[in-house]
């Protein structure tokens, strides 16, 4: 009777350790991967949502990212950024980068970590493609989604 109660507290403490470290977000790139869900809720947004410059500040929200992004990285790296998402308390970008993991890192470290002005709003998402030739041509695989930390605690 006792090895039998013991093996119910054994299975019981591995599955619970084995559930928490499934649940843990990924660190990645300066913030936490996206799962799956959270990768097709922006997706969804952004279809339903096409055109996130026409809400307030819209554009300036946009000239903000894009030129601190661009600012911190080589003139010569040919790479593109779309603001996808634009609510009170959240922002998304797609950036679409040569198929390089540096330059992919330095991308979102750049977009996660600058401190922006009051119109960004705090909670930060990223999707980010490749493509696979030099002048942005080609495919354009997705590579990872990534949020801020921020986004993660709530």
């Amino acid at each position: 009777m006792k090895k039998i109660i013991l093996l119910y507290v054994l299975e019981i403490i591995i599955t619970s350790c084995a559930t928490s470290s499934k649940n843990r977000a990924t660190e990645k790139y300066c913030g936490y991967e996206m799962t799956f869900e959270e990768v097709n809720e922006i997706s969804t947004w952004s279809s339903r949502n096409p055109n996130v410059f026409e809400v307030k500040n819209g554009s300036e929200i946009y000239d903000e990212i894009n030129d601190s992004i661009r600012n911190n990285m080589p003139d010569t790296t040919v790479f593109e950024l779309f603001l996808i998402k634009l609510t009170e308390d959240e922002v998304g970008i797609d950036a679409y980068v040569p198929n390089n993991k540096q330059f992919i890192e330095d991308v979102a470290c750049i977009f996660m970590n600058t401190k922006f002005s009051a119109l960004i709003p705090k909670n930060r998402k990223i999707r980010i493609y490749s493509y696979t030739n030099p002048d942005g041509s080609g495919d354009s695989p997705f590579e990872i989604g990534i949020k801020n930390n921020t986004h993660n605690t709530q």
